[in-house]
Order: structure tokens, then sequence, then C-alpha cells
């Protein structure tokens, strides 16, 4: 096979692969990366948060409990 038919057919099978799509894709790969880590970050963030605020109202719960304990 000569070089132009391998050019030829590289172009053809891009081309049937969505050709501008793929070219995107690995244009765009490395802040696709970082939007895709940047997305983990925000979740496993959100979720630190959540389990923050369920961890301070056992405790705003734990004192009040004691409050009344030593009021009695």
């Amino acid at each position: 096979m000569a070089i132009s038919e391998n050019i030829g057919w590289i172009a053809t099978l891009i081309g049937a692969l969505g050709g501008w799509e793929l070219i995107k894709w690995l244009l765009n790969r490395d802040a696709n990366k970082r939007i895709g880590a940047a997305e983990a970050f925000e979740a496993e963030y959100k979720a630190m948060i959540e389990d923050y605020h369920r961890v301070q109202k056992e405790v705003d719960d734990a004192k009040a409990e004691i409050r009344q304990l030593n009021a009695k």
C-alpha cells in the first residue's frame, strides 16, 4: 500500500466516524479532562458539606440534650 492510499483510508475513516466531532474531541480532550475533574471535585465537595451539616446537627442536638440534663 502506498502512503497516499493510507492517507486516503484514514481520511475516509475519520469522515465515517463523524470527522468534525473527532477533530473537536482531539483538540479539546485536555479541556474535557479538566471539566471532568472539576465536576468530580464539586460532587465530592457537596457530599462533604452535606456530611458536615449532618454531623453539626448531631452535635447541636447532643448539646441541647446535655443542657436539658444539667437543668434537671
